[in-house]
């Protein structure tokens, strides 16, 4: 046979010309379209089993793609300046309008959940200040240094308690006159520390500064600044609370049980010229002026007579039963204590502005009282102008109020109403500090530790966040195909983006990106590589063969042989 093909060709070599010329064009028309994958998908077999696994993608999706964008300063400081963490937030929020984008990650992305914490906004509309704060509180340990809430001490005033205010005449008390106030904190507790301009009256025995005053107390009031809805932006006030020890009488608990109480007090001396001191929280009202009373039962008060100091600590966990830093099983919020001021202030009574007479009443007739009065009109509507006329609110809304929080209380005074306290001395003299102590819950320490991921290795110690990493999270059941040509416009989005602004500079990479890197390394190099192969090959058989036709001949059959291999291939 190979015989008869030889005389076939050697009969008629224009036929077989032509036949190969046009066996030649036909495959060669095939070689555009020719593509090189390194996709899986093209490797799957075609069975059943491969099917399913396509389905399965289909129906419930794949684990998500991720795309890279490598972030390194430019213009600013460092990667975690404000301008540089707008840029970067401001970025990914348009990246993610795309569909196909999940979700993105980044220290910027950290910074904006913080700052919607602490201030209810985003990080695009904080300022440099407010972002300076957020990251230091997200990636640095609270500090447990004492804070010095004003910086310079309020002056010693002359007139700290005046008995008829009409009349503009005082007296000079410089152990109720604030100087300064400080601000500290432990793994588990709060420190209030009040300094006033004496306190050596106080060294042997614990009494009122004044005459006709019985009742008072040096407070730190404060703010929550983070207040993740209108029941928990309330105004608090943390007092070393100073009162007789012993009541004298409490009126619903009959005359027999009174008498025996206060002989009682009378042998142990204890009925007059004692007294002693609680922690009290008051707690405002939203949109009110009124404050509840709370005794803290982890609440501590130390006399610093050296350094003319009254030491409040209490529990940040009690604390955080009222609504600052409050826990809830494994998650608590942050908080943040601002808005502050100190002073010191006393109560008296709305009767000729007497002291506290020792009067208390027992919670079981104030409620009777109350359940009497919703019956009669007459003394409903008197009671409701007495308590309004005190208080702020009417009969019927302190009964609302007490149902609705189910707060209970072991007796009753008129030293628990709020109104009819009396400030001595405030500092500053006006307005608030505008120092503030931050309250970092345990879910911060694993944000900060992811955070910690996305900056340079040894960062918590060099500091050093000249660079940063994002990452985008692409839907994972896009096809290779799909999924590159995402990543092409996604890279060419952010790099129109990065020229806007000039604090980073922004590099994107992935799978798709480097394989298209790749690729056109690689077709600038065959652009080169190629031509010398075949001239190359030229010069070996010219110097081998020593004529032009012999050289030219091999190197047409091996065109041929070339365009009908990838012709066949496409």
């Amino acid at each position: 046979m190979l015989t008869e093909i030889g005389e076939f060709v050697e009969k008629k070599p224009g036929v077989i010309i032509v036949l190969v010329i046009a066996t030649t064009l036909f495959f060669a028309s095939f070689i555009p379209s020719i593509e090189f994958k390194t996709s899986s998908e093209e490797f799957m077999p075609d069975n059943e089993v491969a099917k399913a696994n396509e389905r399965v993608v289909e129906y419930f999706g794949e684990n998500q793609k991720v795309l890279m964008i490598y972030v390194e300063k430019q213009n600013a400081e460092n990667t975690l300046d404000p301008g540089s963490l707008r840029e970067e937030f401001g970025v990914l929020q348009k990246l993610k309008k795309h569909e196909e984008v999940e979700g993105t990650i980044g220290v910027s992305v950290f910074v904006n959940t913080v700052c919607e914490m602490e201030y209810g906004k985003t990080l695009l509309n904080c300022s440099d200040r407010e972002i300076n704060d957020v990251v230091d509180n997200l990636l640095n340990d609270p500090s447990d240094r004492e804070i010095r809430m004003m910086d310079s001490d309020d002056p010693n005033e002359k007139n700290d308690y005046k008995p008829f205010p009409m009349l503009n005449i005082g007296r000079e008390k410089n152990s109720v006159d604030i100087k300064n106030y400080y601000l500290q904190q432990t793994d588990d507790k709060l420190v209030f520390s009040i300094e006033v301009y004496d306190l050596s009256k106080y060294k042997s025995e614990l009494l009122s500064s004044f005459p006709r005053i019985n009742v008072f107390e040096w407070y730190v009031e404060f703010k929550n600044l983070i207040a993740p809805n209108e029941a928990l932006d309330v105004q608090y006030l943390i007092a070393a609370h100073v009162e007789p020890l012993h009541p004298l009488w409490e009126l619903g608990d009959g005359v027999v049980k009174n008498l025996k109480m206060f002989l009682n007090n009378l042998k142990k001396h204890e009925l007059y010229n004692t007294y002693g001191e609680n922690v009290f929280l008051w707690v405002g009202i939203p949109n009110n002026d009124v404050f509840i009373p709370f005794v803290l039962d982890t609440g501590n008060i130390t006399f610093d007579y050296d350094n003319n100091r009254i030491i409040i600590t209490v529990e940040k966990k009690e604390l955080g039963k009222y609504g600052l830093a409050p826990e809830f099983e494994d998650f608590a919020l942050p908080g943040k204590i601002g808005h502050t001021r100190s002073g010191f202030r006393y109560y008296k009574s709305p009767f000729f502005s007497t002291p506290w007479r020792r009067i208390t009443v027992n919670p079981d007739l104030l409620a009777k009282i109350f359940e009497n009065t919703q019956k009669r009109p007459l003394l409903r509507n008197i009671a409701s102008k007495i308590t309004s006329r005190f208080t702020g609110f009417s009969l019927s809304e302190i009964n609302e109020m007490f149902e609705k929080t189910n707060f209970t209380i072991d007796e009753f005074s008129l030293k628990n109403i709020s109104n009819l306290w009396v400030n001595g001395d405030v500092a500053p003299d006006d307005g608030f500090s505008t120092e503030t102590l931050f309250l970092k819950p345990r879910f911060m320490e694993e944000l900060k530790t992811a955070a910690y991921s996305f900056l340079p290795l040894g960062y918590p110690e060099k500091k050093d966040a000249d660079k940063t990493l994002m990452l985008l999270f692409i839907n994972g059941s896009l096809k290779e195909d799909a999924f590159d040509v995402l990543s092409m416009k996604l890279a060419d989005e952010i790099e129109k983006e990065d020229v806007k602004k000039n604090f980073v500079t922004m590099r994107v990479s992935n799978d798709a990106l480097l394989m298209n890197e790749i690729n056109n390394i690689a077709a600038e190099s065959n652009a080169v590589i190629m031509p010398l192969i075949f001239i190359a090959i030229l010069a070996l058989l010219f110097i081998t063969f020593r004529k032009i036709s012999y050289t030219v001949l091999p190197m047409i059959g091996l065109v041929i042989s070339i365009v009908w291999l990838f012709g066949t291939m496409a």
